[in-house]
C-alpha cells in the first residue's frame, strides 16, 4: 500500500502543474551520455539546444512533440570539450534556460 506522499508525488509527476527544465542533470555511467530531465503541462512541441559560456550552439537535442508529463532525454557529449554548458528549452508555454558543468568521462 502507497503512503499519501507517495501517491502526491505520483500524482505530480503524470499531471504536472508547469512545464520546466529540471535542475538534476546526471551523466550516465560508462557513457558520453548526460541525462535532461523535464517536465511538460501538456502536449506540446519541444526545442532543446545546447550553448557554449559564448553564447555558440554546439548541439540541438531534441526538435519534436512530447506528451503531457517527465521525459528523460540524453545528451551525447563525445563532441564537446568539459566545461560549463546552458541547456535552453524553448516550449509554446516559454522558454528555460539552465547551466550544466560537463566535467568529461
Amino acid at each position: 500500500r502507497k503512503s499519501l506522499n507517495e501517491v502526491v508525488a505520483s500524482f505530480d509527476e503524470k499531471f504536472p502543474e508547469k512545464t520546466r527544465l529540471l535542475n538534476n542533470f546526471t551523466l550516465c555511467r560508462n557513457s558520453h551520455n548526460i541525462q535532461i530531465n523535464l517536465t511538460l503541462h501538456s502536449t506540446e512541441h519541444v526545442s532543446l539546444k545546447v550553448f557554449n559560456l559564448s553564447g555558440q550552439q554546439v548541439a540541438s537535442i531534441l526538435n519534436s512533440t512530447l506528451r503531457m508529463g517527465t521525459h528523460k532525454i540524453q545528451w551525447n557529449t563525445q563532441s564537446v570539450a568539459p566545461g560549463c554548458y546552458a541547456i535552453k528549452m524553448n516550449t509554446s508555454s516559454g522558454t528555460c534556460v539552465k547551466h550544466v558543468p560537463f566535467f568529461g568521462k
